[in-house]
């Protein structure tokens, strides 16, 4: 396994160390022992959820995700152990025969060797899975706050059992002492919001614009930002009243760099129970961290014994943790005269997203296609961008009329913000400087011609950016005057 490397960014609380200095820390078993742990810095993810055309405001759904990032010397102190403990972890499911079930924070290889596999490859195997059944029913799952209810105890078991069960070095501890610093840290953690400190440093103001609206902004450039956002002393003045700690016997924190480990170590019985079970029906069982998705041949509706398995295992093999009832999906499919395409039919619940949806796409049968929720976020960041360079463009025209801002604006310069190289085809490499296009184009080389609806859904893409920007200069130019 690579060994881990400082990351020098983003801005922490402690001040960069080198490669060697973290290095010699993270590998002593004394100093990791007696290492004090700084809190983590929590940044929170908002999006809006995809939500119908026509549906009411009110119950549109904005989901909020807490990050938590650790300090840069914690952060290799995690990666480092995480490196110790992977390669036990492989082979427990080795082992167990788990090597091709469980997908989610590992680095499984293309088969032609050159790199590894991605969503995009476990979501073909998946619907390949389904093709091949023909008849078959489909359970695609969620386990609800997966992070955030991990059982401390139970982490300390499975930690203590990847270790190979070692005898405790004195009454009441389990883990080494070097290990058991580094399972406080990740368990009974502490964390600062990270705006709230760079608001209350100076790193982050208030600027007002048109009307009575303000807005949060950095008062540095990225280029000027501090590696270390403030020395101890000014810590401890300002910033130790902010500290938030968890004092529940529950939850890591989603960011760390062992979490995703943990919550992969952590379900290893439950994957094992399920997995036995799935096979003895003779299906097929997938687990991508949260995300699960239970195959089975046949059209017979058994699906409700089989959730209702899989809802056991869950109490008896992963302490603390519930599937979220409203993201379960339950669908059958049945070859058409004999052909390859299959007949989709949903089982439960009651709205129907027109196909099973795995790991942001979704397969009617016939073809697969993007996520809606994939498609409006790549409308969201359209928006988000045309709004942008439409309030800039109206701040540094302000003479202009509002048909001559229109008219005027770079139409050009948003599209390609966006756009794909032209007829879908990238030479050399300079498909590198399109994030969401090489996505679309891995997964159409990956999914074959049964991605060919993949294209058709983003096509429009150029109209909708040129509308979005009409529609933000007609906002930006009614607030200026």
């Amino acid at each position: 396994m690579p060994k881990p490397r400082v990351k020098l960014h983003p801005p922490h609380l402690d001040f960069p160390v080198g490669q060697d200095e973290a290095e010699q820390i993270a590998s002593d078993p004394k100093l990791v022992a007696s290492h004090p742990f700084y809190p983590f810095l929590e940044i929170s993810q908002h999006w809006t959820k995809f939500a119908k055309k026509g549906t009411d405001r009110s119950e549109v759904k904005v989901k909020d995700r807490p990050i938590r990032y650790a300090a840069k010397l914690d952060s290799f102190i995690f990666s480092y152990y995480r490196e110790r403990l992977y390669p036990s972890y492989e082979d427990e499911l080795a082992r167990l025969g788990l090597s091709r079930s469980v997908l989610a924070y590992r680095h499984i290889p293309l088969e032609s060797g050159e790199g590894g596999k991605c969503n995009v490859h476990f979501a073909e195997h998946a619907f390949s899975a389904v093709r091949s059944f023909g008849n078959c029913q489909c359970l695609a799952l969620d386990i609800h706050q997966f992070f955030e209810n991990l059982d401390h105890e139970w982490i300390k078991q499975m930690w203590w059992r990847l270790l190979g069960k070692p005898a405790p070095a004195r009454r009441g501890l389990l883990l080494p002492e070097d290990h058991f610093n580094v399972f406080k840290a990740v368990t009974r953690y502490s964390f600062i919001r990270r705006d709230m400190a760079y608001k209350k440093l100076g790193y982050l103001a208030e600027e007002p614009l048109s009307g009575r609206r303000k807005r949060w902004r950095f008062t540095r450039s990225k280029e000027d930002f501090p590696p270390q956002i403030c020395g101890p002393k000014r810590f401890r003045e300002e910033l130790k009243g902010m500290i938030n700690c968890n004092r529940n016997p529950f939850g890591i924190p989603q960011g760390s760099p062992i979490s995703d480990l943990i919550a992969n170590v952590y379900m290893i019985d439950f994957d094992n129970e399920v997995n036995r079970f799935v096979s003895s029906l003779g299906g097929r069982y997938f687990r991508y961290s949260d995300d699960i998705l239970v195959i089975t041949p046949g059209l017979a509706r058994q699906w409700r014994d089989t959730l209702s398995a899989i809802e056991d295992a869950l109490k008896r093999r992963a302490p603390r943790l519930k599937l979220k009832a409203e993201k379960t999906h339950i669908h059958s499919y049945s070859t058409i005269n004999g052909g390859p395409d299959q007949e989709c039919k949903l089982l439960a619940p009651a709205k129907d997203p027109k196909g099973m949806e795995y790991l942001g796409f979704r397969y009617d049968g016939k073809g697969i296609f993007l996520r809606n929720s994939t498609v409006s976020g790549f409308h969201r960041k359209i928006t988000a961008v045309a709004v942008r360079m439409a309030r800039n463009h109206v701040v540094h025209n302000p003479m202009m009329s509002l048909g001559r801002l229109i008219d005027s604006f770079n139409y050009d310069v948003l599209i390609r913000r966006f756009g794909r190289v032209t007829d879908f085809d990238f030479p050399g490499r300079e498909y590198t400087r399109w994030t969401f296009w090489t996505y679309l184009r891995k997964s159409c080389k990956v999914f074959g011609a049964l991605g060919a609806p993949l294209v058709r859904q983003v096509n429009g893409y150029k109209a909708f950016a040129r509308k979005k920007a009409r529609i933000a200069i007609e906002s930006a130019y009614k607030h200026a005057h």
